[in-house]
Protein backbone atom coordinates (compact mmCIF):
# COMPACT_ATOMS: atom_id res chain seq x y z
CA UNK A 1 0.00 0.00 0.00
CA UNK A 2 0.94 3.92 -0.01
CA UNK A 3 2.45 5.31 2.92
CA UNK A 4 3.38 8.93 3.84
CA UNK A 5 6.99 10.15 3.85
CA UNK A 6 8.24 13.34 5.93
CA UNK A 7 10.52 15.05 3.41
CA UNK A 8 13.82 16.23 4.99
CA UNK A 9 16.66 17.85 4.15
CA UNK A 10 20.33 17.03 5.31
CA UNK A 11 21.91 18.80 8.06
CA UNK A 12 20.94 20.72 11.36
CA UNK A 13 18.00 22.84 11.65
CA UNK A 14 18.65 25.92 14.14
CA UNK A 15 15.95 25.86 17.06
CA UNK A 16 14.93 29.56 15.89
CA UNK A 17 13.86 28.54 12.67
CA UNK A 18 10.37 27.33 12.05
CA UNK A 19 10.24 24.05 10.54
CA UNK A 20 7.34 22.67 9.04
CA UNK A 21 7.39 18.83 8.53
CA UNK A 22 5.14 18.10 4.71
CA UNK A 23 4.33 14.51 4.47
CA UNK A 24 4.35 13.08 0.54
CA UNK A 25 3.19 10.05 -0.94
CA UNK A 26 -0.51 10.51 0.96
CA UNK A 27 -3.78 8.46 -0.13
CA UNK A 28 -6.42 10.52 1.36
CA UNK A 29 -9.09 8.06 0.31
CA UNK A 30 -8.00 5.48 1.77
CA UNK A 31 -6.27 5.99 5.26
CA UNK A 32 -6.07 8.85 8.08
CA UNK A 33 -3.00 10.17 8.65
CA UNK A 34 -0.51 11.65 12.21
CA UNK A 35 1.95 12.70 13.45
CA UNK A 36 3.90 11.64 16.54
CA UNK A 37 6.77 13.93 17.82
CA UNK A 38 9.12 13.13 20.24
CA UNK A 39 11.72 15.95 21.44
CA UNK A 40 15.08 15.31 23.40
CA UNK A 41 16.63 18.05 24.66
CA UNK A 42 20.73 18.47 25.26
CA UNK A 43 22.20 19.85 28.31
CA UNK A 44 24.20 22.92 27.12
CA UNK A 45 27.71 22.69 28.08
CA UNK A 46 29.45 24.66 30.30
CA UNK A 47 31.97 26.72 29.81
CA UNK A 48 35.18 24.19 31.17
CA UNK A 49 33.72 21.24 29.08
CA UNK A 50 34.16 24.25 26.19
CA UNK A 51 37.57 24.37 26.94
CA UNK A 52 38.05 20.80 27.64
CA UNK A 53 36.42 19.90 24.33
CA UNK A 54 38.50 22.46 22.51
CA UNK A 55 41.56 22.64 23.86
CA UNK A 56 41.80 19.44 26.42
CA UNK A 57 42.03 21.83 29.49
CA UNK A 58 40.27 20.11 31.88
CA UNK A 59 39.57 22.88 34.69
CA UNK A 60 38.12 19.59 37.34
CA UNK A 61 39.52 16.22 37.13
CA UNK A 62 37.37 13.56 35.86
CA UNK A 63 34.55 16.54 34.87
CA UNK A 64 31.75 14.64 32.55
CA UNK A 65 30.84 15.61 29.42
CA UNK A 66 27.30 17.44 29.54
CA UNK A 67 24.48 14.61 29.27
CA UNK A 68 20.95 14.67 27.30
CA UNK A 69 18.01 16.07 29.71
CA UNK A 70 15.16 13.36 29.92
CA UNK A 71 13.34 12.78 26.76
CA UNK A 72 9.76 14.71 26.94
CA UNK A 73 6.62 12.20 25.97
CA UNK A 74 6.13 11.87 22.41
CA UNK A 75 3.24 14.39 21.33
CA UNK A 76 0.68 13.57 19.11
CA UNK A 77 0.27 15.96 16.43
CA UNK A 78 -3.10 16.53 13.65
CA UNK A 79 -2.27 16.77 10.04
CA UNK A 80 -3.59 19.47 7.70
CA UNK A 81 -3.58 19.90 4.14
CA UNK A 82 0.02 21.77 2.82
CA UNK A 83 -0.71 25.31 2.16
CA UNK A 84 0.61 25.71 -1.14
CA UNK A 85 2.58 23.04 -3.88
CA UNK A 86 5.55 24.78 -3.29
CA UNK A 87 5.54 22.95 0.15
CA UNK A 88 5.04 19.69 -2.09
CA UNK A 89 8.00 18.29 -4.36
CA UNK A 90 6.45 14.69 -5.18
CA UNK A 91 3.08 15.53 -6.99
CA UNK A 92 3.38 13.92 -9.73
CA UNK A 93 4.52 10.29 -8.16
CA UNK A 94 1.82 11.11 -4.94
CA UNK A 95 -0.86 11.54 -7.69
CA UNK A 96 -0.07 8.78 -9.86
CA UNK A 97 0.56 5.82 -6.61
CA UNK A 98 -3.06 7.53 -4.86
CA UNK A 99 -5.25 7.02 -8.34
CA UNK A 100 -3.90 3.85 -8.70
CA UNK A 101 -5.10 2.38 -5.72
CA UNK A 102 -8.21 3.66 -6.52
CA UNK A 103 -8.64 2.44 -9.43
CA UNK A 104 -7.32 -0.68 -8.16
CA UNK A 105 -10.33 -0.82 -5.13
CA UNK A 106 -13.13 0.28 -7.77
CA UNK A 107 -12.07 -2.28 -10.23
CA UNK A 108 -12.08 -5.02 -6.89
CA UNK A 109 -16.00 -3.70 -6.26
CA UNK A 110 -16.54 -3.67 -10.32
CA UNK A 111 -15.74 -7.27 -10.14
CA UNK A 112 -18.30 -7.27 -6.76
CA UNK A 113 -20.47 -5.79 -8.62
CA UNK A 114 -20.41 -8.70 -11.67
CA UNK A 115 -21.53 -10.79 -9.55
CA UNK A 116 -24.46 -9.74 -8.84
CA UNK A 117 -25.22 -9.35 -12.77
CA UNK A 118 -24.47 -12.84 -12.83
CA UNK A 119 -27.10 -13.60 -10.67
CA UNK A 120 -29.53 -11.59 -12.14
CA UNK A 121 -29.02 -12.94 -15.43
CA UNK A 122 -29.47 -16.75 -13.86
CA UNK A 123 -32.95 -15.37 -12.83
CA UNK A 124 -33.77 -13.74 -16.15
CA UNK A 125 -33.34 -17.32 -17.92
CA UNK A 126 -35.65 -19.08 -15.38
CA UNK A 127 -37.93 -16.36 -15.95
CA UNK A 128 -37.86 -16.91 -19.88
CA UNK A 129 -38.63 -20.90 -19.00
CA UNK A 130 -41.45 -19.93 -16.84
CA UNK A 131 -42.76 -17.59 -19.81
CA UNK A 132 -42.41 -20.78 -21.87
CA UNK A 133 -43.87 -23.02 -19.08
CA UNK A 134 -46.70 -20.68 -18.73
CA UNK A 135 -47.81 -20.74 -22.40
CA UNK A 136 -47.67 -24.41 -22.82
CA UNK A 137 -49.90 -24.67 -19.07
CA UNK A 138 -52.27 -21.91 -20.82
CA UNK A 139 -52.79 -23.95 -24.23
CA UNK A 140 -53.70 -27.07 -22.48
CA UNK A 141 -55.92 -26.10 -19.87
CA UNK A 142 -58.00 -24.09 -22.45
CA UNK A 143 -57.85 -21.19 -20.74
CA UNK A 144 -59.03 -17.77 -21.94
CA UNK A 145 -54.76 -17.09 -23.56
CA UNK A 146 -55.52 -13.60 -24.71
CA UNK A 147 -55.88 -11.85 -21.32
CA UNK A 148 -53.64 -14.02 -19.70
CA UNK A 149 -50.85 -14.14 -22.58
CA UNK A 150 -51.02 -10.39 -22.42
CA UNK A 151 -49.57 -9.97 -19.22
CA UNK A 152 -47.17 -12.63 -19.37
CA UNK A 153 -45.94 -10.98 -22.19
CA UNK A 154 -45.39 -7.54 -19.87
CA UNK A 155 -43.84 -9.06 -17.21
CA UNK A 156 -41.07 -10.70 -19.70
CA UNK A 157 -40.81 -7.60 -21.28
CA UNK A 158 -40.04 -6.31 -17.81
CA UNK A 159 -37.46 -8.76 -17.16
CA UNK A 160 -35.60 -7.88 -20.32
CA UNK A 161 -35.90 -3.79 -19.35
CA UNK A 162 -34.23 -4.85 -16.08
CA UNK A 163 -31.31 -6.62 -17.42
CA UNK A 164 -30.57 -3.69 -20.45
CA UNK A 165 -31.28 -0.88 -17.00
CA UNK A 166 -28.53 -3.80 -15.61
CA UNK A 167 -25.91 -3.08 -18.01
CA UNK A 168 -26.26 0.87 -18.06
CA UNK A 169 -26.10 0.82 -14.29
CA UNK A 170 -22.88 -1.16 -14.89
CA UNK A 171 -21.71 1.28 -17.32
CA UNK A 172 -22.42 4.58 -15.31
CA UNK A 173 -22.95 3.38 -12.08
CA UNK A 174 -25.83 5.95 -11.20
CA UNK A 175 -29.19 5.17 -10.88
CA UNK A 176 -29.19 1.68 -11.58
CA UNK A 177 -30.62 0.22 -7.56
CA UNK A 178 -33.24 2.68 -7.61
CA UNK A 179 -34.79 2.21 -11.19
CA UNK A 180 -34.39 -1.63 -10.14
CA UNK A 181 -36.08 -1.24 -6.88
CA UNK A 182 -39.03 0.44 -8.87
CA UNK A 183 -39.64 -2.40 -11.54
CA UNK A 184 -39.73 -4.89 -8.87
CA UNK A 185 -42.05 -3.49 -7.62
CA UNK A 186 -44.28 -3.04 -10.76
CA UNK A 187 -43.58 -6.47 -11.33
CA UNK A 188 -44.24 -8.08 -8.31
CA UNK A 189 -47.66 -6.52 -8.88
CA UNK A 190 -48.19 -7.52 -11.88
CA UNK A 191 -47.39 -11.31 -10.96
CA UNK A 192 -50.31 -10.75 -8.10
CA UNK A 193 -52.44 -10.22 -11.35
CA UNK A 194 -51.03 -13.38 -13.46
CA UNK A 195 -51.80 -15.29 -10.64
CA UNK A 196 -55.24 -14.10 -9.42
CA UNK A 197 -56.11 -14.64 -13.35
CA UNK A 198 -54.79 -18.28 -13.14
CA UNK A 199 -56.96 -18.98 -10.42
CA UNK A 200 -59.95 -17.33 -11.85
CA UNK A 201 -59.73 -20.00 -15.04
CA UNK A 202 -59.26 -22.52 -12.51
CA UNK A 203 -56.70 -24.85 -14.84
CA UNK A 204 -54.93 -27.84 -14.44
CA UNK A 205 -53.10 -28.77 -11.24
CA UNK A 206 -49.46 -28.26 -12.65
CA UNK A 207 -50.44 -24.56 -13.17
CA UNK A 208 -50.17 -23.87 -8.95
CA UNK A 209 -46.52 -25.72 -9.01
CA UNK A 210 -45.35 -23.63 -12.06
CA UNK A 211 -46.62 -20.39 -10.80
CA UNK A 212 -44.55 -21.57 -7.14
CA UNK A 213 -41.03 -21.92 -9.40
CA UNK A 214 -42.19 -17.68 -10.87
CA UNK A 215 -43.02 -16.63 -7.04
CA UNK A 216 -39.62 -18.01 -5.69
CA UNK A 217 -37.57 -17.15 -8.95
CA UNK A 218 -38.92 -13.35 -8.30
CA UNK A 219 -37.95 -14.01 -4.42
CA UNK A 220 -34.40 -14.98 -5.47
CA UNK A 221 -34.75 -11.43 -8.20
CA UNK A 222 -35.48 -9.48 -5.59
CA UNK A 223 -32.53 -10.34 -3.32
CA UNK A 224 -30.00 -10.07 -5.84
CA UNK A 225 -31.18 -7.17 -6.45
CA UNK A 226 -30.68 -5.74 -3.01
CA UNK A 227 -27.06 -7.03 -2.83
CA UNK A 228 -26.14 -4.64 -5.86
CA UNK A 229 -27.79 -1.91 -4.20
CA UNK A 230 -25.47 -2.51 -1.45
CA UNK A 231 -22.18 -2.81 -3.50
CA UNK A 232 -23.17 -0.16 -5.66
CA UNK A 233 -23.40 1.75 -2.26
CA UNK A 234 -20.16 1.04 -1.37
CA UNK A 235 -18.51 2.48 -4.86
CA UNK A 236 -20.78 5.72 -4.44
CA UNK A 237 -19.48 6.49 -0.84
CA UNK A 238 -15.41 5.62 -2.43
CA UNK A 239 -16.48 7.71 -5.63
CA UNK A 240 -17.88 10.82 -3.16
CA UNK A 241 -14.89 11.18 -1.73
CA UNK A 242 -12.95 10.62 -4.36
CA UNK A 243 -15.22 14.04 -5.56
CA UNK A 244 -14.12 15.83 -2.97
CA UNK A 245 -10.41 15.42 -3.18
CA UNK A 246 -9.80 15.33 -7.14
CA UNK A 247 -9.51 19.16 -7.56
CA UNK A 248 -7.06 19.82 -4.99
CA UNK A 249 -3.76 18.51 -5.87
CA UNK A 250 -2.46 19.76 -2.52
CA UNK A 251 -4.53 16.99 -0.42
CA UNK A 252 -1.80 14.71 -1.52
CA UNK A 253 0.60 16.24 1.10
CA UNK A 254 0.05 16.91 4.64
CA UNK A 255 1.96 19.38 6.71
CA UNK A 256 2.41 20.66 10.17
CA UNK A 257 4.17 23.24 11.91
CA UNK A 258 6.77 21.13 14.52
CA UNK A 259 6.92 23.06 18.59
CA UNK A 260 9.99 25.09 18.63
CA UNK A 261 12.75 23.53 20.93
CA UNK A 262 13.71 24.88 23.91
CA UNK A 263 17.28 23.80 23.42
CA UNK A 264 19.57 22.55 21.49
CA UNK A 265 18.28 18.81 20.72
CA UNK A 266 16.99 16.46 18.43
CA UNK A 267 12.87 15.74 17.48
CA UNK A 268 12.23 12.06 16.01
CA UNK A 269 9.12 12.60 14.19
CA UNK A 270 7.35 9.71 13.17
CA UNK A 271 4.25 8.92 10.53
CA UNK A 272 1.44 7.12 11.56
CA UNK A 273 -1.90 6.03 9.35
CA UNK A 274 -4.85 3.71 9.69
CA UNK A 275 -6.91 2.56 7.04
CA UNK A 276 -10.45 4.61 6.71
CA UNK A 277 -13.05 1.67 6.40
CA UNK A 278 -11.20 -0.69 9.15
CA UNK A 279 -12.99 -0.88 12.24
CA UNK A 280 -10.07 -0.86 14.13
CA UNK A 281 -8.74 2.35 14.42
CA UNK A 282 -4.99 2.09 15.92
CA UNK A 283 -2.42 4.10 14.15
CA UNK A 284 0.57 2.30 12.37
CA UNK A 285 3.98 3.87 12.21
CA UNK A 286 4.75 3.62 8.60
CA UNK A 287 7.64 6.46 8.76
CA UNK A 288 10.65 8.14 10.92
CA UNK A 289 12.47 10.66 10.56
CA UNK A 290 15.53 12.14 13.13
CA UNK A 291 15.97 15.50 12.73
CA UNK A 292 18.60 17.75 14.62
CA UNK A 293 18.43 21.42 15.99
CA UNK A 294 21.17 23.19 17.43
CA UNK A 295 22.05 26.46 17.62
CA UNK A 296 25.29 27.42 17.73
CA UNK A 297 27.24 26.86 20.68
CA UNK A 298 27.32 29.38 23.56
CA UNK A 299 30.80 29.75 23.57
CA UNK A 300 32.87 30.30 20.57
CA UNK A 301 36.53 31.04 19.81
CA UNK A 302 36.66 34.17 16.93
CA UNK A 303 39.47 36.41 15.59
CA UNK A 304 39.42 39.67 13.99
CA UNK A 305 39.91 43.46 14.64
CA UNK A 306 39.67 45.47 17.15
CA UNK A 307 39.29 49.39 17.16
CA UNK A 308 39.63 52.59 19.76
CA UNK A 309 40.64 56.24 19.42
CA UNK A 310 43.55 55.58 22.06
CA UNK A 311 46.32 57.23 20.18
CA UNK A 312 49.57 55.24 19.42
CA UNK A 313 52.44 57.33 20.24
CA UNK A 314 56.59 56.77 20.79
CA UNK A 315 59.29 58.89 22.07
CA UNK A 316 63.00 58.76 21.40
CA UNK A 317 65.63 60.95 21.29
CA UNK A 318 66.46 62.19 17.89
CA UNK A 319 69.95 64.17 16.25
CA UNK A 320 69.00 67.90 15.07
CA UNK A 321 71.00 70.73 14.08
CA UNK A 322 71.23 73.60 16.95
CA UNK A 323 71.37 76.33 14.05
CA UNK A 324 69.32 75.27 10.36
CA UNK A 325 70.32 78.37 8.90
CA UNK A 326 74.40 77.81 9.27
CA UNK A 327 74.41 74.11 9.66
CA UNK A 328 77.12 73.98 11.54
CA UNK A 329 76.31 72.08 14.96
CA UNK A 330 73.89 69.19 16.16
CA UNK A 331 71.77 68.53 19.27
CA UNK A 332 70.23 65.56 20.63
CA UNK A 333 66.58 66.66 21.62
CA UNK A 334 63.03 64.40 22.33
CA UNK A 335 60.59 63.58 19.55
CA UNK A 336 57.97 61.60 18.33
CA UNK A 337 58.76 58.79 16.39
CA UNK A 338 55.25 57.14 16.01
CA UNK A 339 52.26 58.93 16.12
CA UNK A 340 48.40 57.98 15.26
CA UNK A 341 44.97 59.12 16.50
CA UNK A 342 43.75 55.34 16.73
CA UNK A 343 44.78 52.26 16.85
CA UNK A 344 43.76 49.34 15.05
CA UNK A 345 45.22 45.69 16.07
CA UNK A 346 44.23 41.93 15.78
CA UNK A 347 42.41 40.23 18.35
CA UNK A 348 42.17 36.62 19.46
CA UNK A 349 38.19 36.69 21.11
CA UNK A 350 36.01 34.23 23.18
CA UNK A 351 32.80 35.07 22.79
CA UNK A 352 30.05 33.89 24.96
CA UNK A 353 26.28 33.61 23.98
CA UNK A 354 23.38 35.48 26.73
CA UNK A 355 20.53 35.22 24.57
CA UNK A 356 19.53 34.13 21.21
CA UNK A 357 17.07 36.33 19.02
CA UNK A 358 14.04 34.04 17.39
CA UNK A 359 13.75 34.54 14.42
CA UNK A 360 16.84 36.22 13.90
CA UNK A 361 17.95 36.14 10.10
CA UNK A 362 20.93 38.68 10.38
CA UNK A 363 21.00 39.21 13.91
CA UNK A 364 20.88 36.18 16.08
CA UNK A 365 21.87 36.48 19.38
CA UNK A 366 23.56 38.64 22.12
CA UNK A 367 27.35 37.92 23.07
CA UNK A 368 29.70 38.53 25.65
CA UNK A 369 33.15 39.39 23.95
CA UNK A 370 36.91 39.18 25.76
CA UNK A 371 39.46 39.89 23.12
CA UNK A 372 42.93 40.30 23.19
CA UNK A 373 45.80 41.20 21.16
CA UNK A 374 49.01 43.10 20.11
CA UNK A 375 49.83 45.82 18.15
CA UNK A 376 51.49 45.08 14.83
CA UNK A 377 54.47 47.14 15.45
CA UNK A 378 55.24 45.24 18.83
CA UNK A 379 57.43 42.19 19.46
CA UNK A 380 55.74 38.99 20.54
CA UNK A 381 55.82 39.84 24.21
CA UNK A 382 52.77 38.67 26.70
CA UNK A 383 53.88 42.02 28.70
CA UNK A 384 52.64 44.32 25.63
CA UNK A 385 49.37 42.34 24.60
CA UNK A 386 46.13 44.29 25.22
CA UNK A 387 42.36 43.48 26.02
CA UNK A 388 39.28 43.96 25.10
CA UNK A 389 35.84 43.45 26.95
CA UNK A 390 32.27 44.55 25.19
CA UNK A 391 29.00 43.83 24.48
CA UNK A 392 27.85 42.81 21.05
CA UNK A 393 25.96 41.11 18.53
CA UNK A 394 26.11 37.79 16.50
CA UNK A 395 24.98 37.44 12.84
CA UNK A 396 24.53 35.53 9.78
CA UNK A 397 24.12 32.11 11.96
CA UNK A 398 26.44 32.70 14.85
CA UNK A 399 29.68 33.35 12.27
CA UNK A 400 29.74 37.03 12.94
CA UNK A 401 30.62 39.11 15.90
CA UNK A 402 30.26 42.99 16.26
CA UNK A 403 30.82 44.11 19.69
CA UNK A 404 30.81 47.72 21.45
CA UNK A 405 33.16 47.90 24.69
CA UNK A 406 36.22 49.10 26.19
CA UNK A 407 39.91 48.48 24.79
CA UNK A 408 42.30 48.33 27.93
CA UNK A 409 45.51 49.60 26.06
CA UNK A 410 49.42 50.53 26.94
CA UNK A 411 49.62 54.51 26.55
CA UNK A 412 53.76 56.21 27.01
CA UNK A 413 54.35 58.93 28.19
CA UNK A 414 57.38 61.92 29.36
CA UNK A 415 57.66 61.80 33.06
CA UNK A 416 59.81 64.23 35.05
CA UNK A 417 58.75 67.28 33.59
CA UNK A 418 60.65 66.34 30.00
CA UNK A 419 58.78 68.16 26.80
CA UNK A 420 59.03 67.09 23.27
CA UNK A 421 61.84 69.06 21.76
CA UNK A 422 64.17 69.38 24.82
CA UNK A 423 67.81 68.65 24.76
CA UNK A 424 69.15 65.48 26.23
CA UNK A 425 72.66 64.37 26.58
CA UNK A 426 72.99 61.46 23.59
CA UNK A 427 73.98 58.91 26.23
CA UNK A 428 70.95 59.59 28.27
CA UNK A 429 68.04 57.52 28.16
CA UNK A 430 64.17 59.69 27.39
CA UNK A 431 62.20 59.64 30.60
CA UNK A 432 58.72 57.82 30.06
CA UNK A 433 56.35 55.91 31.55
CA UNK A 434 53.93 53.07 29.73
CA UNK A 435 50.58 52.63 32.23
CA UNK A 436 47.04 50.72 31.36
CA UNK A 437 44.44 53.30 30.12
CA UNK A 438 40.84 52.33 29.13
CA UNK A 439 39.24 53.57 26.25
CA UNK A 440 36.29 53.67 23.63
CA UNK A 441 36.58 50.73 21.41
CA UNK A 442 34.97 48.47 19.03
CA UNK A 443 35.49 44.70 17.37
CA UNK A 444 34.02 42.41 14.81
CA UNK A 445 35.80 38.80 14.77
CA UNK A 446 34.38 35.85 12.87
CA UNK A 447 33.85 32.40 14.62
CA UNK A 448 36.81 30.29 14.44
CA UNK A 449 35.09 27.54 16.70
Amino acid sequence: GLSGRVEAREGRYRRSQPVRAVVTDVNPYLFQYRLVVGRTVYAEASAADFFKTSFGLAFQPGSAPAAAAPGTPPQILSLFEARNLAECTRAETANSLAVSALIDSLNQHRRRLDTGFNSLSTSAMRAEHLRQARVDSVYDASLPASRVMERIERAVGDVHRFRVHLDSAAEVLEGGARVFAANTAELTARAEDFRESLEDCGGRADVPSSLAVFAADSVRYAANLQQVARRRAVIDSVLTRMGSVHTDPTRFYLARLLPAMEGDGEVVVAVQRHAVRDTDTTYHTISEERLIFRERGRFSIAAGITWSPLDVRSYDKVQRLKNPALADTTVTVIAVTESAPYRVMPTIALNTRLATIPGGDVVDGVHVTLATGLRPQDDVNLSKLEYFGGLGMSGLGGRVFVSLGALFGRETRLTDGARLGDRIPSTATVPTETRMVARLGSSVTFRLK
